[in-house]
């Protein structure tokens, strides 16, 4: 079992599982949509994934990282993503894969976007 320390709190990583054609994060109780959505700007990218159904929603930039330090990273194809942590009205949190860091921006950049829900919430 791996250990993990994001924004200081130890995380222990347990099996991953696939459901159908959705990746599983069991210990974090979150899902990772199969495909990404493209790069587009913030409030574009909050939109769009509340469009692909039930509980999907930007991720948080904690689950950024967890995907970071997962075996799942090669799903990301690209360095920037939209995080759904807003800093301020005109910037947001993102998360750079090829430096692994975080990085504000302004929210009418194009960034790629992944969605994510809770599991089990429909």
């Amino acid at each position: 079992m791996k250990t993990i320390i994001v924004n200081g709190e130890e995380y222990q990583l347990t099996p991953i599982k696939e459901v159908k054609t959705f990746i599983v994060r069991q210990e974090f109780d979150f899902e990772i949509h199969p495909y990404e959505l493209g790069p587009m700007k913030w409030d574009e990218a909050i939109s769009r994934v509340q469009n692909l159904g039930e509980g999907w929603r930007l991720p948080t930039f904690i689950e950024l990282q967890l995907i970071r330090e997962s075996k799942y990273i090669s799903m990301i194809k690209h360095d920037k993503y939209w995080s759904s942590s807003e800093n301020g009205g005109t910037c947001a949190w993102s998360f750079n894969f090829v430096k692994d860091f975080p990085i504000e921006m302004p929210k009418y950049l194009n960034l790629f976007v992944i969605a994510v829900r809770d599991f089990g919430c429909y």
